[in-house]
């Protein structure tokens, strides 16, 4: 696996370690502080942000990466869904009117930033640990196929169990993404796809 897939792969299951901001500057004020693995041979970073207003992205500036470092700063008005394109892969967070660390190595993105951050956070891994769920029970399901343990029974359980899980997912995609706050355009992104037709009818 190259290592534009591997970023893009953690793009969608991204293990961040947020803390909240804690900074002197005047509250618009944001900087991006970028340090990527040289392994990974990112030459240049672009940033982007969502504009609501406008229905689309808007280019925040670009940096040469110098030993694999590079800063990133502006004004902002608000949190707002932002992405970082490393030589054009794309990576989605949320961009806060304070400092922030972002580590990008081969297998983790270390993300240092601000509460909506950590909201999306929350959200990614509830979806995750779901999902997560939902495989391994119908691994049980297969190896108890397998070897005749299967009853009616446990069958039913194991499906009722897994209508539950199903439910949940649905649920929190559909609260997150009508939620409008600043990771909602990430999440719908990435997992508006996984809603089913009926949920898809209750957006907003």
């Amino acid at each position: 696996m190259g290592w534009k897939c591997r970023i893009l792969v953690l793009a969608a299951c991204a293990a961040l370690w947020l803390t909240a901001c804690d900074d002197r500057r005047p509250a618009t004020r944001y900087a991006v502080q970028l340090e990527v693995d040289t392994v990974l041979e990112v030459d240049s970073v672009s940033l982007l942000v969502w504009e609501d207003e406008y229905g689309q992205l808007r280019d925040m500036g670009s940096a040469a990466l110098n030993n694999g470092s590079a800063t990133l700063e502006g004004v902002l008005d608000a949190p707002r869904a932002a992405c970082l394109r490393l030589d054009g892969t794309p990576f989605y967070f949320v961009l806060e009117p304070c400092t922030m660390h972002i580590a990008v190595k081969p297998h983790q993105v270390v993300v240092t930033g601000g509460p909506e951050n950590h909201r999306y956070l929350d959200f990614v891994k509830l979806q995750a640990s779901l999902t997560a769920q939902r495989q391994q029970l119908w691994q049980r399901y297969v190896a108890m196929g397998a070897d005749s343990t299967l009853t009616a029974d446990k069958e039913l359980e194991m499906a009722r169990t897994d209508s539950l899980l199903a439910d949940s997912l649905q649920r929190i995609t559909l609260e997150a993404i009508n939620a409008r706050h600043p990771a909602s355009r990430i999440i719908a992104e990435r997992y508006l796809h996984t809603l089913d037709s009926l949920h898809l009818q209750q957006l907003r």
